[in-house]
């Protein structure tokens, strides 16, 4: 299943936070590999890293009501 794939057919509520985790450690992944192309590259991507570390501390934190 594709990214977009999978972006189109699951709602946000569907996500069980062991998908989100494996979501975010994919993009960790990715980010890391492709920040191996330049430090241009690696630059760019760090806002990718922040974010993936900052939804991945949201989501253990106790929601806000």
């Amino acid at each position: 299943m594709s990214a977009c794939h999978l972006a189109d057919v699951v709602a946000p509520t569907a996500w069980s936070a062991a998908a989100a985790e494996d979501a975010l450690d994919a993009i960790d992944v990715l980010a890391a590999a492709l920040s191996g192309i330049s430090p241009e590259t690696a630059g760019a991507l760090a806002a990718v890293v922040a974010a993936s570390a900052d939804a991945r501390s949201q989501a253990r934190s106790p929601r806000r009501r």
